[in-house]
């Protein structure tokens, strides 16, 4: 069940428009809270690489996936978000990465 709510939560924090993720005090409260979750409303539907994977055929997407975590996980630098952890259930896909504690770069 932990599981579920920490990817629920990490839907919520990567939503493509910053108006649309929760501030941290909501993430924590989202964390310590024994309410339901409900899923962000389109939480795949907003990047360009999205459409890309689209695209592809349902076993490359996984295996292009799993590719982009080995090598995204083995990155280490001082300028490079970590990858925290990942999911994926059927053909929705999630990176979930350490909190930028002084906002995007974006």
């Amino acid at each position: 069940m932990i599981a579920k709510k920490l990817a629920i939560v990490g839907l919520w924090c990567i939503q493509w428009h910053p108006v649309d993720r929760p501030s941290m005090k909501v993430v924590v409260h989202m964390l310590e809270g024994g309410e339901k979750l409900s899923m962000p409303p389109n939480p795949f539907t907003s990047t360009d690489s999205t459409k890309t994977v689209a695209d592809m055929p349902r076993r490359r997407k996984g295996q292009d996936f799993i590719n982009e975590i080995a090598t995204i996980g083995r990155i280490h630098h001082v300028n490079v978000v970590q990858l925290i952890g990942f999911c994926f259930e059927g053909s929705k896909h999630a990176l979930v990465y350490d909190y930028m504690s002084h906002g995007s770069l974006d």
